[in-house]
Order: C-alpha cells, then sequence, then structure tokens
C-alpha cells in the first residue's frame, strides 16, 4: 500500500466514519434525554409546559405527585412564582375489546347521521 491515492481513501473514509458517528451521537443525545426513564416506575416529576417571556427568561410550569409549579428560570435568579394543587389527569382512551364482532361499530355507526345537503357526519 505504497499508492498515495490508496492512503488518501482510507482517510477520507475514516474522516467520513468519525463524521457519521459524530452525528449520530448528537441526535441520541437530542432525542434519547438524560435516561431518567425506568421501566416499571410510574414518573413523578412531569414538565407540562414552557413558556419563553424573553430571550434569557421562561415561565416554566412542573407537575410534581399532585402539586404544579410554576417557576421564573433563566434571569438573574430563578424564582418560584406559585404552588398549587394539580388538576386531575384525564383519563386516557380505552380500546374497544372485540368479543363477538364489531358491535360496537355498528352501534357507532348508527349513532351517526349524515346531513344529506352537507355529506358531513353528524352526533
Amino acid at each position: 500500500m505504497t499508492d498515495p491515492m490508496a492512503y488518501a481513501q482510507a482517510i477520507a473514509a475514516l474522516v467520513g466514519v468519525l463524521i457519521l458517528l459524530w452525528v449520530l451521537a448528537l441526535v441520541l443525545k437530542r432525542y434519547a434525554g438524560n435516561g431518567a426513564r425506568r421501566w416499571g416506575r410510574s414518573k413523578r416529576l412531569g414538565l407540562v409546559e414552557v413558556l419563553p417571556i424573553d430571550s434569557k427568561r421562561r415561565v416554566v410550569l412542573i407537575r410534581r405527585d399532585d402539586q404544579e409549579h410554576l417557576l421564573l428560570i433563566g434571569g438573574e435568579h430563578d424564582l418560584l412564582v406559585s404552588t398549587h394543587d394539580a388538576p386531575p389527569e384525564a383519563p386516557r382512551p380505552r380500546k374497544a375489546a372485540r368479543k363477538g364482532g364489531d358491535d360496537d361499530f355498528d352501534a357507532t355507526l348508527a349513532s351517526l347521521s349524515v346531513d344529506k345537503d352537507k355529506r358531513e357526519p353528524t352526533l
């Protein structure tokens, strides 16, 4: 392997692989999070909403257990604005189990009526 072109190709391939690994590390760092999520444990802490105030400051609403905390962060000092009881979370919709066929689907379809002029279903 004394050919200078072969050395250039090997170096270019090495640089290309290093760039791909760097991009992969950036993507994993951005989307994988900090690893705080653990299987089988319910989350006690969650970020509800973030509202930017200006280029430095943000208002952050955090839910901890049954409490919500409103924080002003990013300035000279971080500030706890308020704490109150969190509203109950809306129950997640459950998928209907199909036992004997499409009874639920048929009942839902029968409850819909179609306006003949607009051709849009109404409940």
